[in-house]
Order: structure tokens, then C-alpha cells, then sequence
């Protein structure tokens, strides 16, 4: 058996008879997701591009949310393989497949062992297509896991005409890798887009006995902000840890506020009122 897990038809019938590839099929031993390739059940990211490359029978390169999935940053997933060809030509469309016909516009890169398109264009591609709310997160990502903010820079000058990239050159000014999760990156872009003061992120806070961080806030102003996932506690004792630690840094003299995703999605305006009226007292 090939130990990528995905193989061609060719590949299949010679050492199989078709009809016994048919009953693995069958069996849910094989899946045959595009004619000319099959693949392990359940497969990876990279085994299904693998397959997706033998039904082609041409090159692949990665891009977009596919290549940013490669490339540890992938906030987005519409469930789609994202691909292009070096060379920029057409390819049949597939199921599950989108086929961007364009030439990349640096040198690709291997990511997790398959081409794809450089780290810093991909976040700029991504971020590009994306609603406003979901460009931050995209930028803070790649820049935590594989970019510098000169090579976002960079990048952004390259895609100068591209559609979409007004945005992600007026929020890459905000980009930071000491974000620690997409929905505070979007809790920063209601902040900001309110005109409330850029937070500053990763606060460090001494209180007696401890070391502490906050997600962001205005150090002056002693606010915080931390976004609350509202995860279930089941007696693990981070629920105490959390108040302890939330008591020590009141009697530190900061203001926590805590954004839910209901703040952040659906109703942004009570908590910008807030943090906004906090800041004014402390101004």
C-alpha cells in the first residue's frame, strides 16, 4: 500500500481487480472522491490534495484557506480545496474543489510536504475575500504561527490591485501575533472599528504572589477586556482558579470586562458603551 494513503485508478487496477476496489468502496475501506483517484477513509488534509493531484494528473499548488491550513494559520474553512497550477491554467472542475486561475505571485512553498502558495500571500488572499470582521483574525494568525510583519507588508504591496486588499492593508496597521484566538482578534476589530483606543494585548499584571496576563486592555486606564468562550466547567476547579485569579487582579485596581460571542457577533454596541465609558473615567 502507498503510505500517503491516496492512489490513482491506474495504481488501484494493478494491483487489484476493479471489482474487489469497487467492494472497498463499498466496504467504506477506500473512498473514491474523484474520478481517476482514491483515498483512505477519513483522510488529511494533505492525502486529499495528494488524490485531488492524481485525478488531475497535472501539478497542484495549495492556496487560500487550503494553503492556510497548510501553513498552521487556518481560521477560515468553507470546507473546500482550494487550488491553483503553476502555470495558471484551467483545470476541470471537481466536487469540493476550487480552482483559482491565477499565477502565484512569489515563489510557493512546501507546507507540510505539498507546494502552496507563500505563507505572507495566502494571509493577504485570505483575508482579502473575507468579511471586514474576519480579516484581523486571519493576519493576527499567520503572523502568530509562520509570517513577520515585513513580509505581510510585503505582501500586501504585491497584491496592490487585488480585490478586497483596501481592508486588509488598513487592518494589517492592527495585525499582531500576540493575539490568542480569532474571536479575540474580532473582539479587537469592534474596539478599534468604534474608535476606541487599540488595545494593547498580552498585558502582564504582578499581584502578590502571581504573575498574570490579560488577553488585552489599557494598562493606563487599568481596563481589561478578555473574551469569555463560556466554556462548561465539571469540577476541575478552573472556575475557582478563574474568580481567584479575577479577585487579585481587582485588588490590583484593574476593571475586567468580559465579552461574550454574542458581544462580538450579534450585539457589540452595550459592550463598546462600556469600555468606552470606563476609559472616559479613567481619562
Amino acid at each position: 500500500p502507498d503510505p500517503t494513503g491516496a492512489w490513482s485508478t491506474g495504481q488501484i487496477r494493478a494491483d487489484s481487480h476493479w471489482r474487489r476496489a469497487r467492494r472497498h468502496v463499498e466496504d467504506e475501506l477506500l473512498t473514491h472522491p474523484w474520478r481517476g483517484a482514491y483515498c483512505i477513509p477519513d483522510a488529511d488534509l494533505v492525502t486529499r490534495l495528494r488524490a485531488l493531484q492524481l485525478a488531475v494528473r497535472a501539478p497542484l499548488v495549495a492556496c487560500h484557506q487550503t494553503a492556510a491550513a497548510l501553513h498552521g494559520f487556518g481560521v477560515l474553512d468553507d470546507g473546500l480545496l482550494h487550488v491553483t497550477t503553476p502555470d495558471g491554467q484551467s483545470v476541470r472542475r471537481r466536487a469540493g474543489v476550487l480552482v483559482h486561475q491565477w499565477l502565484p505571485r512569489a515563489a510557493t512553498q512546501l507546507a507540510r510536504g505539498f507546494p502552496a502558495t507563500a505563507a505572507a500571500d495566502t494571509a493577504v488572499d485570505v483575508a482579502a475575500g473575507a468579511a471586514e470582521i474576519d480579516v484581523l483574525p486571519v493576519l493576527d494568525a499567520a503572523l502568530t504561527h509562520c509570517i513577520t510583519a515585513d513580509e505581510l507588508l510585503a505582501a500586501v504591496d504585491r497584491a496592490k490591485r487585488r480585490r478586497g486588499i483596501a481592508a486588509v492593508r488598513r487592518w494589517s496597521e492592527f495585525a499582531d501575533g500576540r493575539a490568542q484566538s480569532p474571536m479575540e482578534s474580532r473582539a479587537r476589530y469592534r474596539l478599534i472599528s468604534a474608535q476606541l483606543p487599540a488595545p494593547d494585548l498580552q498585558i502582564r499584571v504582578v499581584v502578590p504572589g502571581h504573575l498574570r496576563w490579560i488577553d488585552m486592555g489599557w494598562e493606563d486606564a487599568k481596563v481589561g477586556l478578555e473574551y469569555d468562550g463560556e466554556e462548561f466547567h465539571s469540577g476541575d476547579g478552573k472556575l475557582a482558579r478563574d474568580r481567584q485569579r479575577h479577585n487579585q487582579l481587582s485588588r490590583a485596581g484593574w476593571t475586567i470586562v468580559y465579552a461574550t460571542a454574542a458581544d462580538i457577533w450579534r450585539h457589540p454596541d452595550p459592550l463598546i458603551d462600556q469600555l468606552r465609558g470606563l476609559l472616559a473615567r479613567t481619562g
